[in-house]
């Protein structure tokens, strides 16, 4: 499990995504005029597991916390087109369990993907090819630190009391839905 008991440790809880974690992230978020769907599979062993998310529209996440253990991952996003019908966008299959994340945007009939890294979105400007249109907000640039399990010692929140510290926002947008980070 993650320990965030001192500083030092809360602050590795930051910086190294998914070496102190029971769990990795695969997740996809949907910045394109257009809805996705995401499939998939991995494996427990012999237990064969399944997942599915159906309609995934502008400015939603997919996002599933796949066990270390996991094997044979297989993630499938298919857009869905007025005038092509529904087409297989990109295919990905892994091995073991890692970290993945991953942006669709663009239009229904010329939709693109990119991996990014599973961090804060608001480094979406810098990863997006020039031209990209990127809902902005300063919901999306607000840093918000948090450590997963309790400690006797309350955790550091190293952005509690910075200005854009999402603990201060008075935003009506829900921040989760852009949660790239953990």
């Amino acid at each position: 499990m993650n320990s965030c008991c001192s500083l030092q440790q809360n602050m590795n809880c930051y910086s190294t995504l998914g070496q102190n974690q029971d769990y990795r992230v695969l997740s996809v978020l949907n910045y394109g005029a257009f809805i996705a769907d995401i499939s998939g599979h991995y494996y427990i062993g012999s237990e064969y597991h399944e997942f599915q998310y159906d309609n995934l529209v502008v400015l939603r996440e997919f996002r599933i916390n796949l066990p270390l253990n996991a094997t044979n991952i297989h993630l499938r996003v298919e857009i869905q087109d007025l005038f092509r019908g529904e087409y297989t966008l990109f295919t990905k299959d892994y091995d073991t369990a890692d970290d993945n994340c991953f942006l669709l945007w663009g239009l229904s009939f010329a939709a693109q993907y990119k991996k990014i890294p599973c961090t804060s979105p608001g480094m979406l400007k810098e990863i997006l090819p020039k031209g990209a249109i990127v809902p902005y907000g300063d919901y999306l640039n607000r840093c918000c630190c948090r450590c997963t399990n309790p400690c006797i010692n309350p955790c550091t929140n190293p952005c509690f009391n910075n200005k854009y510290s999402c603990m201060k926002t008075n935003s009506k947008f829900d921040i989760e839905r852009f949660n790239f980070y953990r």
